[in-house]
C-alpha cells in the first residue's frame, strides 16, 4: 500500500465560507467523480467519505515531491484543463456551480485589508489595487465570471498547492475551491 496523507474536515463553521461553497464535501466529491478523469495529475485518491458535513480524505501522499513547479509548465497544464471543459464542465458536472459569496469575501477583505496593506512587504502597485477593491469585490467577481466562456478551474493554483515529482510531472493538490469559472 503507498503511503497515504490523510485530511479531515470537521464541518465548516455556519455561514462561513467554507460552509456556503460548501467546500470540503465538495471536494470529496471531485475525488470521487472528478480526480480520475480531470486530466491534469492530482493525488491518487484511495478514500472519500462524507458524514453529516465532517469530510475524510485518504490521499497519495506527495510529500517527497518537490514543493512548487515551474511557472510557464502549471500555466500549460492549466490552460489544458480549462480548454479540455470549455462549455463542458457544468453540463458534467452541476453541482461544481457555486453560490455567489463575493458579499461574505468583501466584507472579510475590508476588514482584512485595513491591517494588510502597511505590510512592509506590498509594493505600491498591490497596496493601490487593494486599496481599488475595498467594497468593490462584488462587481469585480461579476467582470471575472463575464470573462469568458465557463470551465472547470482549480480555484487556488497556488505554488504551495503543487508538487514536482523528481522526473518533472507536476501534480495539482486541494481542490477544495475547485469551480466553474472562466
Amino acid at each position: 500500500m503507498p503511503k497515504t496523507f490523510t485530511k479531515r474536515r470537521e464541518p465548516a463553521a455556519p455561514g462561513s465560507i467554507p460552509d456556503r461553497l460548501q467546500m470540503f464535501t465538495r471536494e470529496v466529491r471531485f475525488y470521487r467523480e472528478l480526480g480520475s478523469a480531470v486530466g491534469v495529475r492530482v493525488p491518487a485518491c484511495f478514500l472519500a467519505e462524507e458524514h453529516h458535513g465532517a469530510t475524510h480524505l485518504e490521499l497519495e501522499d506527495l510529500s517527497d515531491w518537490r514543493l512548487g513547479a515551474d511557472p510557464v509548465e502549471a500555466a500549460r497544464l492549466l490552460a489544458g484543463l480549462h480548454r479540455r471543459w470549455e462549455g463542458r464542465a457544468f453540463t458534467e458536472w452541476p453541482w461544481l456551480a457555486q453560490d455567489d459569496v463575493s458579499d461574505l469575501v468583501d466584507t472579510l477583505f475590508t476588514e482584512t485589508w485595513t491591517t494588510a496593506r502597511n505590510r512592509p512587504d506590498l509594493t505600491p502597485a498591490v497596496r493601490a489595487l487593494g486599496d481599488d477593491l475595498v467594497g468593490q469585490v462584488p462587481a469585480a467577481e461579476q467582470r471575472a465570471a463575464s470573462a469568458g466562456p465557463p470551465t472547470l478551474v482549480h480555484g487556488d493554483a497556488s505554488a504551495r498547492n503543487m508538487r514536482t515529482s523528481y522526473d518533472g510531472e507536476i501534480a495539482f493538490l486541494d481542490w477544495e475551491d475547485r469551480r466553474i469559472g472562466c
